[in-house]
């Protein structure tokens, strides 16, 4: 029986002492082997017992701090059409320019939609040694956002044999789709 290796939280995650956690792993046809040759995202909900109080989503912010990192989000989600993000990574108020590959790539976006936890796994534009792509300080990614609402964004980028993650909180503007 072949082992089809995944994707899946990054190794720097925490679980929560208790509360609730809604985990997804990407199956994605051209790291692994697919019969089909579609991606494929599995999600499960995990309880982890104990008193849990949700805490409210945080406000929304263009630029994140995350251990001693600022990134700063450029562009809007537009629901229905592709948009363009570009999110930027400086260090002590220099812009970071030698970004390490993680997973093959400078940089991975998750999206979230808050309410039914709707999920875009995006990876950047270009790619780590095309000859092209600069290791940062700039990451841009193109998708397109199912419908208008809340949404939770995580960049995990790799910097200093380190993995770090940026989160915002944004809203989609356009017509309501799926």
């Amino acid at each position: 029986m072949e082992t089809v290796e995944q994707s899946s939280t990054p190794e720097h995650s925490r679980a929560p002492a208790h509360g609730y956690i809604h985990r997804k792993d990407d199956y994605l046809k051209h790291l692994r082997r697919i019969e089909d040759g579609e991606n494929r995202t599995l999600g499960a909900d995990l309880a982890v017992p104990g008193d849990y109080q949700p805490a409210p989503l945080p406000a929304e912010s263009r630029t994140a701090e995350v251990d001693g990192y600022s990134v700063t989000l450029d562009g809007d989600l537009v629901s229905g059409e592709e948009w363009e993000l570009t999110l930027s990574v400086t260090r002590d108020g220099r812009p970071v320019t030698d970004l390490q590959p993680y997973l093959a790539a400078y940089g991975h976006l998750v999206v979230l939609r808050t309410g039914d936890l709707a999920y875009l796994h995006v990876h950047p534009s270009g790619e780590p040694g095309d000859g092209v792509t600069e290791p940062g300080p700039d990451i841009t990614f193109f998708s397109t956002a199912p419908s208008s609402g809340t949404y939770r964004l995580f960049l995990d980028f790799k910097h200093g044999d380190a993995v770090h993650t940026a989160a915002f909180t944004v809203s989609a503007t356009g017509e309501t789709g799926a």
